[in-house]
């Protein structure tokens, strides 16, 4: 009997539906990485940070200036704005 119950579990494994396909989220930067990627390529003090859309709005610091960047959440492009 407990060899029976096996071979039919195993069979009801095979006819399961596939796992659902990730979210459109997936993939996408958090956050922290897009501070970190601020830091390491030598901007000081994040003031603030705003999610619009595809691109995280920076307002930041360099060499005493104030300075605008966007992240590219999808691909991490960097893009100094002023």
């Amino acid at each position: 009997m407990l060899i029976s119950i096996s071979i039919a579990n195993a069979h009801a494994d095979e006819d399961e539906s596939p796992a659902p396909e990730p979210e459109s989220g997936v993939g996408v930067m958090s956050e922290e990485v897009a501070r970190a990627r601020v830091f390491s390529a030598g901007y000081g003090e994040i003031q603030s940070i705003e999610r619009i859309e595809r691109y995280y709005v920076i307002r930041t610091v360099r060499d005493g200036h104030p300075v605008l960047v966007k992240i590219d959440v999808m691909t991490g492009e960097m893009i100094e704005v002023r």
